[in-house]
Formats: structure tokens, C-alpha cells, sequence
């Protein structure tokens, strides 16, 4: 009688209705990034709601981020996954970085694992299909970079709707009504709301490319191979169809967006209150005279080019009044007033009181952590959206930007002064900071409900036709066609009419003028 009470009294808090759990398969490239926010959803929307879900990972994600711990989560490790190596494709595209750039070749994740062949090999993993095959899932939620296109076919091939989750906003592809004047339409140009004549062009054109030849783009075009059971699709309609978008951004970080009803912006799942430090960590911070300085450039990069750490040491040791703590190499030390370490529990340190800066790659994660603490940044672009992330954190003066591959000394000391000393840098993210924190609702909880809706209602209340309409009719080409049509129409009719009475008019004109010649 008791344990009944009690799982009443669970369900009713929880506001979970036995009856409409659901299961949710959940499909995400093997990467920490990648994999954690979407993961916190999943383990909020099991825990509130009741759902199920099933993962498909690699060994390695799945030991990390200890998946196997929420009993309501299956985890299916693919082997495709663990041959794909995406962390020795991060180890690489690190030690490469400068000389890419010093080529003149941008390069990311993408670039260095080889997405088509992975898709391939994902999809051609029949044990792994019949597996997913006879379970009944209600929706798959797929990470909507790099791999969207290869994830959405295999949910649109098992005939689930599908929930895109990630930081690509692609108006085009997500038909939103959206004004390439003031819009930036892609992530990797570094772009801001406010563009130049010549940065407007490039936008306008960009978008233009991107329905009609979106291979430009898109790794994974050819859907067709994938879906050979079903009704052809092209890469920009698996998109369209999607019954829902969860986009990790927000305007306090962000420049601002439009959107639709089916479109939620939930950046900064992975925030959350700093909780109490190890001893080790806890006495380093508390050493510190000024302050400290927390230095990541990300949580799969390692094996930058030495020369680039060295110069960071070097400026460390010039600020004796600060400590740093830098995530790099494979085991920790501290010297003098710098300590080394593999990992960092980075949103603890930044919420610590002596936090004074955040040395960052710019990656959306890091970003809203900071902003959440209210911690002013100092960016290191790498590569893919970072140099976009670095570019739209200075036009919100929360930070500074400097070039990885070329910094100095002096321009980490000049860096270090301006954003210790310079109020506005302070003064604007922690009042961003303070709006952030000051909602009723998280961003977790946000994305939370979403998932829960799509599952239990599906997408009919929020969803636009502007995803259903062909491309001539979403662009108004029909309408300027019949515009155009119209136009032409009165114009010519015009014209005929004025030849008319010209001929009508000369002519009666000419024959008076020859009778007055001839009676003279």
C-alpha cells in the first residue's frame, strides 16, 4: 500500500502519465559537444515525462558521459561509430591547425573523418537496422551538424517524425521568412547583422545557392541511396519535413533571428550553478591574488603545436597577480602560478568568485557558460562556427579575439589588461548574465517540453505550410511571374494603343498638310 502511495505521488509531481510514455530514439555524432546537451534533454525528458529512449553511440561517448546510468536510456553502441576514430580526427585537425591555415585551407571536423563514407557505412549496418527496426519508437531526435542529413534519411527510412537538434539555424532550409540584409545565413562566414554592401551580396548569394545546388553546402546529398523503400527526397526537404527545430542559440549571445512556431531556441542547455571544487582545484583558485583566469580550447581538442602553448606560458608567467589553469596535455602539474591539467570541471571554475576572464576556441557550449557567470572572454578561433561564435561575442563587447596560429606575447598581455581592467566588457555580459538567469524557464526545461509536445501531439499545432510550399511558390516567383505578366500586359496594350492613335493622328494630320501644299 505504501509503494503505491508513494509512485502516485511520484507520477504527480513529476506530472508523468504512465499511459503516454513513448520511446524516442536518439541519434548524435560520437563527440562530447555533440553528445552532452543533447543527452541532458534526453535525461530530463525520461525523468519529468516518463519517456524512453535509445542511443546510438560510440564506446567511447558512452563511458564518458556514463550514459548507462538513467535506467530508462538503452545504449546501442555502433560499431561504424568506433571505427570512425572522431577523436583521433580531433587530435589531427589540432596538431594541422596552423599549418592549415598558413595554406590558406579551412578545415573541421567533417573534413578530417570522412562523413560520406561513415554514412555509408551507418547505413548499410543491417544488424544495427533490424535492431532499430523492431523497436517502437515514437520520434528520433538527430543532431542537426555534421551528420544531419545521414541520421534524418535513417529516421525518415524507419517512417519517424524527427525532432533537428543543434546550432545550425538555416532559414533557407527551415523556410523561415527571413531578410538576407540583416540575417546571416551561414555559420561559417563570419558574418554580423550589420553587413557591408559587399557582405549583403555574398549573403544574398549564398542563400540562392543553397536551394538550388545545396551539394554546395551539404556533405550527404545523394538521400536517394539511403532510402531506396521510399518516396525520393532531396537533403533540403529532409529538413522541411522535420516536425520540430531545438537551435542552441539565443539572441542575449546571438544576433537576433526570426523564426516559426516550429522552430525553439534553447542555447545554453548546459548551464547550470557551480557547484564546490575538489580541494586541489578549490586551494589553487583560492592562491590566486587577483584573480584567475580559466583557459579551454575545447573538450576533444589536444596536441596543439607546443610553440603555441609555450607562448601562452610565457605570458602567464608575466602575471604573477593571476593564476591560470590551462586544460592540455594527458597529466597535471602546477608551475609557479599556472596549473596543467587534462580536464577541468569548467563550469565550476567559472562561476568561482575569483574568476576574472575565460580563455576560449569559442565553442557554443563555453560561450553560454560564460555567459551565465557573467565572465568576459577571450577567443581563439579554430575553425567551423568558432570564428563566427568569436566574431558575434565581440559586437556584444563581451570579449576580445585574437588569432591562434599568430598571437604574441604582448597581444595576450594587452588582451589580459583590456578585459581585467575595461569596465564595459564586465559591465555587459553581467548584465546579459543577469537577463539570462532571470527566466522562468531554462533552456533545458524549454527543449524539454518541446520533445514532450512532438511526441505526444505531434507537430499539426505549430506547424507552418511555408515548409510545404515548392520552392517557386515560398521565393513569390509565381506572383512576380503574374506580376511581371500583368505588367507587360498594360504596358504593351499601352503601346498599341498610343501606335494606333499616332498612325490614326499622322494620318489625318499628313492628309490635311498635302490639300493645304495642293490648293497653294
Amino acid at each position: 500500500m505504501f509503494l503505491l502511495v508513494l509512485i502516485s505521488c511520484v507520477l504527480l509531481v513529476n506530472h508523468v502519465d504512465p499511459g503516454s510514455a513513448e520511446h524516442i530514439l536518439v541519434l548524435a555524432v560520437p563527440t562530447f559537444s555533440h553528445t552532452r546537451n543533447l543527452m541532458n534533454v534526453v535525461h530530463y525528458v525520461t525523468r519529468t515525462y516518463g519517456h524512453t529512449a535509445t542511443v546510438v553511440t560510440s564506446t567511447l561517448i558512452a563511458n564518458k558521459l556514463k550514459l548507462r546510468s538513467n535506467a530508462a536510456i538503452d545504449i546501442i553502441i555502433s560499431s561504424v561509430f568506433d571505427k570512425a576514430d572522431f577523436k583521433g580526427a580531433e587530435t589531427t585537425l589540432a596538431k594541422e591547425i596552423c599549418h592549415l591555415n598558413i595554406i590558406g585551407k579551412t578545415s573541421s571536423l567533417s573534413e578530417q573523418v570522412n562523413i560520406v563514407k561513415v554514412c555509408d557505412d551507418f547505413h548499410n549496418d543491417t544488424s544495427l537496422l533490424t535492431l532499430l527496426k523492431h523497436r517502437q519508437f515514437k520520434l528520433a531526435i538527430v543532431d542537426n551538424i555534421p551528420l544531419a542529413e545521414c541520421f534524418a534519411s535513417l529516421a525518415y527510412k524507419l517512417a519517424l517524425p524527427y525532432i533537428y537538434f543543434g546550432v545550425l539555424y538555416d532559414p533557407v532550409r527551415m523556410r523561415i521568412p527571413f531578410s538576407p540584409a540583416s540575417t546571416p545565413f551561414y555559420h561559417r562566414f563570419v558574418l554580423s547583422d550589420t553587413m557591408s554592401f559587399s557582405e549583403r551580396v555574398h549573403n544574398v548569394l549564398t542563400s540562392i545557392v543553397m536551394e538550388i545546388a545545396p551539394s554546395y553546402l551539404v556533405s550527404i546529398t545523394n538521400i536517394a541511396k539511403y532510402t531506396s523503400n521510399k518516396s525520393t527526397i532531396t537533403a533540403n526537404q529532409l529538413t522541411s519535413k522535420a516536425s520540430f527545430h531545438l537551435v542552441e542559440t539565443d539572441f542575449l549571445i546571438d544576433y537576433p533571428k526570426p523564426t516559426l512556431p516550429h522552430i525553439a531556441f534553447v542555447g545554453g542547455i548546459s548551464t547550470q550553478p557551480s557547484k564546490r571544487l575538489s580541494e586541489l582545484f578549490q586551494t589553487f583558485m583560492d592562491s590566486s591574488v587577483y584573480g584567475a583566469v580559466i583557459v579551454s580550447l575545447g573538450s576533444g581538442l589536444n596536441g596543439f603545436p607546443q610553440e603555441r602553448i609555450d607562448t601562452f606560458v610565457k605570458a602567464f608567467k608575466r602575471h604573477t597577480d593571476l593564476n591560470f589553469i590551462l586544460k592540455h596535455g594527458n597529466s597535471g602539474y602546477i608551475d609557479k602560478n599556472i596549473m596543467f591539467s587534462p580536464w577541468i570541471p569548467q563550469n565550476d571554475l567559472l562561476g568561482h568568485p575569483k574568476t576574472v576572464a575565460f580563455m576560449t576556441h569559442c565553442g557554443n557550449n563555453g560561450q553560454f557558460e560564460a555567459l551565465y557567470h557573467g565572465i568576459p572572454m577571450i577567443g581563439f578561433p579554430l575553425f567551423s562556427d568558432q570564428y563566427y561564435n568569436c566574431e558575434r561575442m565581440r559586437q556584444k563587447v563581451y570579449g576580445v579575439v585574437l588569432e591562434f596560429c599568430t598571437f604574441g606575447v604582448n597581444d595576450i598581455e594587452e588582451a589580459l589588461r583590456n578585459i581585467t581592467t575595461q569596465k564595459r566588457y564586465i559591465r555587459t555580459i553581467k548584465n546579459a548574465s543577469t537577463i539570462f538567469r532571470g527566466r522562468s524557464e531554462s533552456p533545458l526545461q524549454h527543449a524539454s517540453y518541446w520533445v514532450d509536445h512532438i511526441v505526444r501531439y505531434g507537430n499539426k499545432f505549430v506547424h507552418s505550410y511555408s515548409v510545404d510550399m515548392p520552392w517557386y511558390q515560398y521565393y513569390l516567383l509565381d506572383i512576380l511571374m503574374f506580376v511581371g505578366m500583368v505588367l507587360f500586359a498594360v504596358v504593351y496594350t499601352v503601346y498599341v494603343l498610343f501606335d494606333k492613335w499616332r498612325y490614326i493622328y499622322c494620318r489625318r494630320n499628313g492628309n490635311g498638310l498635302f490639300n493645304k501644299i495642293k490648293r497653294n
